[in-house]
């Protein structure tokens, strides 16, 4: 991994996504999926109301995947940004 992609302690990084069609979180908001599979994301963003709100939504519902460092580790992670935005890439031409 080269120092450039690495994060500011080079360590894990996620994918995140926009929203743009879930009724339950804001439209345009940047959410992070936990978890993937048969065509659904939990992900976890802000509600309408502001709140964080954890939820299955359909990948339809998502657009604009990419990866980023990550904070914490919990939910979905990978060792390096190079296959984080490979599973991202995949997403996005899949939803």
């Amino acid at each position: 991994m080269n120092s450039a992609d690495a994060g500011p302690t080079g360590d894990r990084f996620g994918i995140f996504a926009n929203n743009r069609g879930d009724r339950v979180l804001r439209r345009d908001a940047k959410v992070r999926l936990l978890a993937f599979s048969l065509g659904r994301a939990e992900v976890e963003g802000l509600s309408l109301g502001g709140r964080r709100v954890r939820r299955w939504v359909p990948l339809k519902h998502l657009c604009c995947f990419r990866a980023a460092w990550l904070f914490t580790h919990s939910g979905l992670s990978y060792e390096s940004r190079e296959d984080a935005q490979r599973v991202a890439t995949n997403l996005e031409i899949g939803a």
